[in-house]
């Protein structure tokens, strides 16, 4: 009852925040916090959106994270993940900013129509029970609403599971967080929740992607469950990726 409360409270805050900015449209950029009068997507002022580009990828596909054994089929992020960027994604993070999602949305959705990737479910990296207590939420999940609202597909969230109580990874250092996310994760619940990854091409989505292993841990348990191939997404990844 009370994680339906939160995402209902979450839904409502995200959808109220756009009906504001469109009855509002003299409102503040959710970056600078300069007061807007006209803006290219309504939450970021003009000066904002001209240093957009020092942030966006060139290229989406990442092929050069240094992983033991790679379960992902390719990742897409369209940001680098600094100055700004990385700002608004602590913001949501932390402080519950679910707006950021419904800001940044596009531009992930973009990456991957862009790109022509097929997938058939989207399913986002799941917290800890501990964690999303902690933080009240989940921002994979949020994102994940926020973009499927370009894709339109079935939003897979009861079957991937992290099974394992982990250090924070931001704590750590790459290698060191490539061990902490070592057999993390695992698919649960029973054959009808299976069915739904089952020969199916997984959307996987998280905030950001840093050295790749929280995403290919992930992976591994959807294939091992029976996903045929899994395309790991975020808002943004580490510049040192590319």
């Amino acid at each position: 009852i009370i994680a339906l409360l939160y995402n209902n409270r979450v839904s409502f805050k995200s959808s109220f925040a756009r009906i504001f900015r469109k009855l509002h449209p003299n409102c503040v950029c959710i970056n600078c916090k300069d007061e807007i009068n006209q803006s290219a997507n309504g939450w970021f002022c003009a000066d904002c959106m001209e240093h957009w580009d020092a942030y966006l990828f060139k290229y989406a596909c990442l092929d050069m994270i240094d992983l033991p054994k790679r379960y992902f089929d390719r990742t897409v992020a369209p940001f680098i993940y600094k100055g700004d960027i990385s700002k608004l994604i602590l913001d949501l993070k932390y402080h519950r900013g679910g707006f950021v999602c419904d800001a940044l949305a596009p531009w992930v959705a973009a990456s991957l129509l862009n790109d022509n990737i097929k997938v058939d479910v989207v399913v986002p990296v799941p917290l800890s029970k501990e964690r999303k207590r902690e933080r009240g939420f989940n921002q994979a999940e949020v994102l994940a609403r926020a973009v499927n609202a370009y894709l339109g597909l079935p939003i897979v969230d009861n079957v991937l599971a992290r099974t394992k109580n982990i250090e924070r990874q931001e704590r750590l250092g790459a290698e060191e967080r490539k061990k902490n996310a070592e057999n993390a994760f695992a698919c649960v619940g029973g054959a009808e929740d299976f069915a739904k990854i089952r020969g199916k091409r997984v959307l996987l989505i998280d905030d950001v992607i840093t050295t790749g292993a929280t995403a290919n841990d992930c992976a591994r348990a959807l294939k091992k469950s029976g996903a045929k191939t899994v395309v790991a997404c975020a808002i943004a990844k580490t510049e040192f990726l590319a």
